[in-house]
């Protein structure tokens, strides 16, 4: 990955593919060439951009987009066992752990779209833990990609950010701001994860993730 705003080049011995400066990032169509079925995982900082990449990928590429969070919603409304599961433990007020979480993965890349169609993960595996327990069962990537951030960064780029609670929209008080309407400013919200103190610690834990992650994983990609 080339340097942007603040961001590190990707650790020596991944495959990075993809150009970008300050304003967008734009696939690079040589990576995916020869591959039947890519497998891409991406993992960053929250404001280093691997969501907006992960979409550009997926719409560009057909791959089937994943993201662990929107992946336990989808399986506890479709009432899957792993989503059952999932459910039974976020009733008993308690934080998903790892295997939960991996299961739920696997679980949506063992569905015929990604068989067929190859995926892209965004932001998971977050610690190694987790990143063995994919591989151990299979699901390896074909293609792996860690971003870096500043924690100055991060927390320019998402202190501003935020939400709808009644339409869902996503606003950033600079780049993307609500639209002029007092009704909508008004109803407006910050997640809790979007707060300076929360940035911090979240940036705190992928530095920490990040050498494991990248130790292993260099030894698949």
């Amino acid at each position: 990955l080339g340097n942007m705003n603040g961001y590190a080049t990707a650790p020596a011995g991944f495959r990075a593919g993809f150009q970008a400066n300050q304003d967008e990032l734009e696939p690079d169509d040589t990576v995916l060439e020869g591959r039947d079925v890519a497998r891409v995982i991406v993992y960053g900082p929250p404001g280093s951009g691997k969501t907006t990449l992960c979409k550009l990928i997926s719409e560009k590429k057909g791959l089937v987009l994943i993201n662990a969070r929107t992946a336990v919603q989808d399986a506890m409304e479709q009432k899957t066992p792993m989503g059952l599961k999932a459910k039974g433990v976020l009733e008993e007020g308690k934080v998903l752990p790892d295997d939960v979480q991996v299961d739920v993965v696997l679980e949506r890349l063992a569905k015929d779209d990604c068989a067929d169609q190859g995926w892209i993960i965004d932001g998971f595996p977050a610690k190694s833990a987790q990143a063995e327990a994919l591989t151990a069962s299979g699901a390896t990537p074909t293609i792996v990609l860690l971003f870096e951030a500043a924690e100055t960064v991060v927390v320019d780029r998402c202190e501003q950010r935020r939400y709808d609670p009644e339409t869902q929209a996503e606003y950033h008080l600079v780049a993307n701001p609500p639209p002029d309407d007092p009704a909508v400013v008004e109803r407006l919200e910050q997640r809790a994860e979007d707060t300076e103190e929360n940035l911090k610690h979240r940036v705190a834990r992928h530095t920490a993730a990040l050498p494991s992650l990248a130790s292993h994983y260099g030894q698949l990609c």
